[in-house]
């Protein structure tokens, strides 16, 4: 929806931003994706080496959310 600035990150964008964020072996024990939308960073933080303990996303787009 244009009304809220929708943009789906892409799968590459969200391995590339992941691996800059975690460079040096950084890891979290919890992450928040304040605008998950389809999840792709949801999906990209789950799937890392050592994935956060606590992965939460929020959405206020009902047709993302009831996904």
């Amino acid at each position: 929806m244009r009304e809220f600035g929708d943009f789906q990150t892409p799968s590459d964008l969200v391995r590339n931003v992941l691996r800059v964020v975690y460079r040096g072996g950084s890891t979290w024990t919890r992450a928040l994706e304040p605008t998950c939308g389809l999840g792709n960073f949801i999906v990209g933080l789950s799937s890392l080496a050592v994935p956060p303990l606590e992965i939460q996303g929020l959405e206020v787009q009902p047709r993302y959310a009831l996904q």
